[in-house]
């Protein structure tokens, strides 16, 4: 009973980050506290617009892909304040200080080709 149990948690946990761990799916999440146990979870298309209010302080993205997050003032992403390349995950433990906005903001996830290069280590094979 308990290993059934134990595979059913673990499935159900798979498939909910199956969407935003693929490829063109970016995960956003908004929480009032660093650690994020209350709070908001969102999965979108890579290029999509999202409005959040200035009620949520942290704030997490989450890609497969190299990325750049845009940061804009208002509603609908129209007024660009900010930009950070998304390697993976990127935290924001201080939104509204980091952006200067104390109100409604909208964030829009792009696709950046060679956002993020790694340095590759060189293996000297005599």
């Amino acid at each position: 009973m308990l290993k059934k149990s134990a595979i059913l948690i673990f499935l159900s946990a798979c498939l909910n980050i199956g969407h935003s761990q693929s490829p063109g799916n970016f995960e956003l999440n908004f929480s009032t506290n660093e650690n994020f146990s209350e709070g908001f979870k969102e999965s979108r298309i890579l290029g999509g617009c999202v409005n959040f209010g200035s009620i949520y302080n942290v704030m997490r993205v989450k890609t497969l892909e190299d990325a750049e997050m845009l940061v804009y003032r208002g509603f609908g992403c129209k007024d660009l304040i900010g930009r950070k390349d998304v390697c993976g995950v990127h935290t924001d433990k201080n939104v509204i200080n980091s952006y200067g906005v104390a109100f409604i903001t909208s964030i829009k996830v792009e696709p950046k080709k060679f956002g993020c290069l790694y340095l590759r280590k060189k293996y000297n094979i005599d």
